[in-house]
């Protein structure tokens, strides 16, 4: 089993499809623990581990639109 996290001489730390440098747009935030089937809920029963990509999908519009709004967390 390929684990996507790792970090490799041709692509560097990447979710398995998409290498972290090349998914870089805008304000960097993080890097997810999740892979890229993880992060699109595509193989729900064979997950590496608890990631919930509806909760975080939602959370990010949610955030996406306070940003938009002009609401700062306090």
């Amino acid at each position: 089993v390929y684990l996507a996290h790792s970090d490799d001489a041709f692509s560097g730390a990447n979710d398995g499809a998409v290498p972290v440098a090349s998914a870089q747009w805008g304000e960097f935030l993080g890097v997810l623990a999740a892979d890229h089937f993880d992060e699109i809920g595509h193989i729900p029963m064979q997950r590496w581990g608890p990631f919930e990509h509806d909760q975080f999908f939602l959370d990010e519009a949610r955030r996406l639109r306070r940003l938009e709004l002009g609401i700062t967390d306090s």
